[in-house]
């Protein structure tokens, strides 16, 4: 399970940090700034989106161990807990309260999918603490957009900054994999036995020797 945390940690971070910071220009621009609600909802439903990313190994478990049962209990509770929350929050909160709900539907999910997970699957359930704090720092350069989301720029002169910042960024996270050695053969052994070419060219310029 150390190998798909690992995976996670090293996508969910960028994904987090750089979408927080573009996803709301980008639906500006799409929308013409016609809907200024999705643009401050939407950074927020990302970041709930990347945090279940953590319940994802669950799947694997529930095929291995035969736990349909379990994950179907869990998920009835999801359904319960989240039309109530919705009914409730909604009523009192509008469209924040809906975030709110899926928020606190996420948090649960992720509770009670860690609690089965200690409870069936304790042997393989290890978290690379120290991985996922690399990964943290090597996606820390996307930060650096974060301005995008609170500052609002003509399209034309918000097109000339973001896309260079962009690409600036992510070759900084490309820099920084490589000399925190994340995709090392160390750290992740399989994917270097991979065959595919676009794996093989991944590694090539981002795997360290370390």
């Amino acid at each position: 399970m150390t190998a798909f945390y690992k995976g996670i940690f090293l996508v969910a971070f960028p994904l987090a940090f750089a979408g927080s910071g573009l996803l709301a220009p980008v639906i500006r621009l799409y929308t013409a700034g016609r809907l200024p609600p999705a643009e401050q909802i939407a950074p927020v439903m990302l970041l709930f989106f990347v945090a279940a990313l953590l319940a994802t190994p669950w799947g694997l478990v529930v095929r291995v161990r035969e736990l349909a049962w379990l994950n179907a209990l869990i998920t009835i509770a999801q359904l319960g807990f989240a039309a109530v929350a919705d009914f409730w929050l909604i009523q009192v909160f509008g469209l924040w309260g809906a975030v709110a709900a899926v928020g606190l539907t996420t948090a649960l999910t992720l509770a009670l999918t860690f609690v089965a997970l200690r409870a069936f699957d304790r042997a393989t359930l290890s978290i690379p603490r120290g991985y996922a704090a690399r990964c943290l720092v090597a996606a820390s350069p996307y930060l650096l957009l974060l301005p995008f989301a609170i500052t609002r720029l003509p399209a034309r002169m918000l097109l000339l900054l973001a896309l260079p910042a962009t690409v600036l960024t992510t070759a900084a996270w490309g820099y920084l994999i490589r000399r925190l050695g994340l995709l090392s053969e160390r750290e992740v052994p399989l994917l270097h036995q991979s065959r595919h070419a676009p794996v093989r060219l991944a590694l090539r310029y981002l795997a360290s020797e370390k």
